[in-house]
Parts: C-alpha cells; sequence; structure tokens
C-alpha cells in the first residue's frame, strides 16, 4: 500500500476540498506535513482572506496587520489563491489611524480576485482615495483590480468611488443606508454607476422599493437579474399611503429580471406591524400574527404571479421577503423553500443559519 503518496494531486485536492469546512482544521493540518500537500492545501485555505475587528486594534489599531500584509504579498502561491477579499477590522477612533501602506499593495495584487468586501469608517476615505489615485498614476491605468473582480460589497454610498477603480462589476452590495438620507430617493448616481458598469447583474442597497427608484435603475442598468431594494415603502409625496401593491407592476422595467428582495412585511406599507417585544405575545395574538403575515405574503405573491412571472421572457423565478425564500415551481406558483437568518451589526451583515421548508405551504 502506497498510503497518500499513490494519490495523484487532483484526487488529493478533492479530498482536501471535502475537508475545507472541517472544524478540526483538518486541511490545514495537512498543509503542514511537506511541502507537496502544502502547495495542494493553500487554494482552498487562502480562498478567503480576512482582516477584521478580531485584531486588536482598541490598543494599537492595525498592529501586526502590515507584517502579515507584506508576507502574504512575498508568496505567490498564496497571493494568486485568494478569490475573496475581507476587510473589515473597524478601527477603534480611526482619526489619525493611517492604513498601513502595505494595506494598498496587497489590495490591488490578487490577479484572480472575485470579491471585495470592504467595511471601514468613513473618516479613512481620504486616505484610500489618495492612495488609489496615486496608484494609479504612477502605472497609468485606469483600474487598479484584476480584470476577474465581479463583486463589490461596501458599507454605504460613500466607499461606492471604488467602482471606478473595477473593469467589469457584476455585483453591487451597499450594506447600510446613509443616515439622514430621503428615503424615497436612491442615495447614490445611479446615472454614474450605470455608465461605469452598464453590464451590472445584481444590485442590493436601501432605497426604496418604489416605482421612480425602480424605473431609474432600469434605465441605466438594463441587464439586471437580481435586485434588492431594502428602504421598504413610505408615503408618496402627496401624503397619500402607498404599499408595495402600487409599485410591483414597475418591475417590469427590468427585461432580465429573475429575482426580487424585499425588506420584511412591517416595511412594505401593508398595515402590518406586529409588536417588536417578544414578551408582548400572547398565544392568540402570535396565531393572528402569523395568520396575517401568511395572508400578505399571498397577496404579493399572487400580484407578481399575475403580473410579472412571464414578463420579459426569462420571468421571476425567486422572492425573498425579509428572511424567506420563494420559489417558482412547474406550474407557476410561489413557494416557501428556505428561511434565513441574519446577523446585522454595524460590521456587516452575515448569514448565521439556513432552515429548508419540507412542508411547503400550498397558499
Amino acid at each position: 500500500m502506497g498510503g497518500y503518496t499513490s494519490l495523484n494531486n487532483d484526487i488529493l485536492y478533492h479530498i482536501f476540498y471535502t475537508m475545507r469546512t472541517d472544524k478540526t482544521h483538518g486541511v490545514f493540518n495537512l498543509s503542514m506535513v511537506n511541502k507537496r500537500l502544502r502547495a495542494i492545501a493553500t487554494p482552498l485555505i487562502f480562498d478567503t482572506i480576512f482582516f477584521t475587528h478580531k485584531w486588536n486594534e482598541t490598543e494599537e489599531p492595525w498592529a501586526g496587520a502590515e507584517d502579515s500584509m507584506l508576507a502574504i504579498l512575498s508568496n505567490r502561491d498564496i497571493v494568486s489563491s485568494v478569490r475573496t477579499f475581507y476587510c473589515r477590522p473597524w478601527i477603534s477612533s480611526s482619526a489619525h489611524r493611517d492604513i498601513p501602506g502595505a494595506f494598498f499593495s496587497l489590495f490591488i495584487s490578487f490577479p484572480n480576485l472575485l470579491e471585495i468586501v470592504v467595511n471601514l469608517q468613513d473618516d479613512l476615505i481620504p486616505q484610500v482615495q489618495e492612495e488609489f489615485n496615486a496608484i494609479r498614476d504612477e502605472t497609468k491605468s485606469t483600474y487598479l483590480f484584476a480584470p476577474s473582480l465581479r463583486s463589490l460589497i461596501i458599507s454605504n454610498v460613500h466607499w461606492l468611488f471604488m467602482a471606478e477603480y473595477i473593469s467589469n462589476l457584476e455585483c453591487l452590495v451597499i450594506e447600510f443606508g446613509v443616515p439622514g438620507y430621503l428615503k424615497e430617493s436612491l442615495e447614490f448616481d445611479i446615472e454614474k454607476l450605470g455608465s461605469l458598469h452598464p453590464g451590472l447583474k445584481k444590485l442590493h442597497c436601501r432605497s426604496a422599493c418604489m416605482t421612480k427608484n425602480v424605473q431609474r435603475i432600469a434605465r441605466c442598468l438594463p441587464n439586471i437579474v437580481d435586485i434588492s431594494l431594502l428602504g421598504g415603502v413610505i408615503f408618496e409625496r402627496d401624503g397619500r399611503y402607498s404599499s408595495i401593491l402600487d409599485h410591483l407592476s414597475c418591475y417590469r422595467a427590468f427585461p432580465r429580471l429573475e429575482s426580487i428582495e424585499f425588506p420584511r412585511l412591517s416595511f412594505l406599507g401593508l398595515g402590518f406591524n406586529p409588536p417588536t417585544c417578544g414578551n408582548a405575545y400572547t398565544p392568540a395574538l402570535s396565531a393572528q400574527t402569523a395568520a396575517d403575515a401568511k395572508r400578505l405574503t399571498r397577496q404579493i405573491l399572487d400580484n407578481i404571479e399575475q403580473g410579472l412571472s412571464d414578463h420579459g421572457g426569462s420571468g421571476i423565478v425567486t422572492i425573498r421577503i425579509g428572511g424567506e425564500i420563494y420559489e417558482r415551481n412547474t406550474n407557476g406558483r410561489f413557494r416557501k423553500t428556505k428561511i434565513i437568518t441574519h446577523s446585522h451589526t454595524r460590521r456587516g451583515m452575515r448569514v448565521i443559519a439556513v432552515k429548508y421548508v419540507d412542508n411547503i405551504d400550498e397558499g
């Protein structure tokens, strides 16, 4: 028996791949056996790099970070393995806490990068812009990131300038709204975004899911297949009450639309205002609240089924309302298939649980 040494690299990589979520860190441990296993494991270990708040930045911001960045830059195998780069350190007292220069070199050095996630305080924007513009002037290149980069996730619209350094963006996620903005209008220059990235396919932001916003986005970004407008529905300017049902038809403006996400029901102007405190629920109130939520959700889905499902050829196949996912089945009806639980913090949003629904609601 030759043991693992008799297996070729492709088979070993497949074995390592099945172990990549192993909580015992099996891939990492195997990578330290010898150079061959290290080379096989490297693309899996360094597929995603995190710089997060776990750094001890409360005492000395960026302590140790620059040495780690330089170590990564010095290893070509690691640099070429990175597909996702998360930068969410959330530096305490970020004023006068300059970002290390190695950070900017690292940012633009991944040749196979697919996604960037940036959540830094807004008072660091001037330094980031200055450094990126200096690199652009030095390299005489319009775009700083690898052509492979397709997805940008930012904390708010103030960081949207980063899209100017990317050549072919397909997914843009703006995690939080800007405090004080008029929620009924878009918080960013959609015309500029459309001129920079007309091929954008997915847009996620906190603007209101209202007709004028949807129509502007559709004019500027006609290739959208997945849209999330999570600012809810609010009063019209004439003071008239408005609900999501008044705005669904505007989604026809997207010829390729396949997936829509709405915020939770209480944001959609349908009169659904459940108590926010769990202690307020009695068995009777809990049952009534669940029934109201089910009825209003079915009302939204029915409107989409009747008016939007077959528009533009491809049709809408997925609806997301709050944390619930509805997928269209073979007879054209939407059925709840998953429930997703998110964690929302100042450092971003992440999925913490996905529940697959077995007892499908026949509505």
